[in-house]
């Protein structure tokens, strides 16, 4: 589950439904946590280090959305997330995490990829450009996604936190407030 950050972002404007239209340029990192599923009949259980409830965590959600989407409550699966990337840090970490177990579950359920994107972009900004990785210009909520190509080399950089977390609807708090 390879975390992202934001070269660039722009908010455009806020939406009727509550999210922003972004302008922005996605780039994932090397930096990742462990995601692992198992096959598990008619239960999705998850297991983390935050030990957020299967409702609260991102990754859990997603499994539960992706079940629905199918239509079918005889499938199941559990959950491991080894988390290693700081919450509330800005690198997308339950996104990515999201976005692996929709990869896994892709593999373990047999669900179409059209229906996985469809899931991914109803879970949040960062989960369609994560199921992907690679640098991205992305658009609306971030599910429009035009891949870019560079002609430089992998660069090194430094990512600082200050141990201050800030949650996604925070930071979108503080735009609409500006």
């Amino acid at each position: 589950a390879h975390a992202k950050i934001n070269l660039h972002l722009r908010s455009l404007r806020r939406r009727p439904d509550g999210y922003h239209d972004l302008a922005t340029v996605f780039c994932h990192l090397d930096l990742c946590e462990a995601v692992r599923l198992e096959a598990l009949a008619g239960q999705i259980r998850l297991e983390s280090s935050l030990g957020l409830a299967l409702e609260e965590d991102l990754a859990g959600r997603a499994a539960v959305a992706l079940r629905q989407a199918l239509g079918d409550a005889s499938l199941g699966c559990a959950i491991h997330i080894d988390k290693s990337l700081p919450t509330g840090g800005g690198l997308g970490g339950g996104s990515a995490d999201a976005a692996a177990v929709l990869r896994g579950l892709q593999r373990l359920w047999g669900a179409p990829w059209p229906l996985i994107m469809e899931v991914a972009a109803g879970l949040g900004a960062d989960v369609p450009f994560l199921l992907h990785g690679g640098l991205a210009d992305a658009r609306g909520i971030g599910e429009q996604l035009t891949p870019l190509s560079t002609p430089c080399a992998p660069l090194d950089c430094l990512l600082l936190f200050p141990g201050v977390p800030v949650s996604t609807p925070q930071a979108y708090g503080w735009l609409d407030a500006d």
